[in-house]
């Protein structure tokens, strides 16, 4: 990640250093400005900010915390609290039409308070789950479209603790 933030500097991509500076003062200067250990707070809140929006816009209702940083590593936390079940059943309806009748039945046969439940507790944990598999991959090519390079992981809160140690261990070596 420091040899793609120096090298968005250098280039003249972003940041204060304009076109002006010779180019082995830039690279310098770059490495002095900004290293991963000191751009993951900053990245950390705003990925934890944008978050919540970008999920709801998919009709998920989320909340996102930023719940460590050490040095380059950090660790957003993300609690998924409820998916819309007109969101899914729409998604179902334009992939196979046909289904929308019985779509419409079932539907008509849940009482409201029944549909609250299998939208916070049901479809919010297979949406979580879905997400831990597939959240890693979307982060990574997400910041690689900035220029940055990242590695992510989804995890479940099981999976976690062993993963961090493991990571927080390499980077002290």
């Amino acid at each position: 990640m420091e040899g793609v933030l120096q090298k968005r500097f250098v280039e003249g991509k972003t940041g204060p250093l304009g076109g002006t500076v010779i180019p082995n003062l830039k690279a310098k200067a770059a490495g002095l400005i900004v290293t991963p250990s000191k751009a993951a707070p900053n990245m950390a809140a705003k990925m934890a900010e944008s978050m919540p929006q970008k999920m709801r816009e998919k009709g998920i209702s989320a909340a996102a915390r930023v719940r460590l940083v050490q040095g380059p590593v950090f660790v957003i936390e993300v609690t998924v609290k409820e998916v819309s079940l007109d969101m899914i059943t729409s998604k179902l309806e334009a992939a196979k039409p046909n289904t929308k009748p019985l779509i419409d039945c079932l539907l008509g046969c849940i009482s409201s308070d029944m549909k609250v439940r299998i939208q916070e507790e049901l479809l919010a944990s297979k949406i979580a789950a879905k997400m831990a598999e597939t959240m890693g991959a979307q982060i990574e090519a997400q910041t690689a479209e900035q220029g940055v390079v990242a590695k992510a992981r989804g995890l479940s809160k099981s999976e976690e603790g062993p993963y961090l140690l493991d990571v927080l261990e390499a980077y002290a070596k």
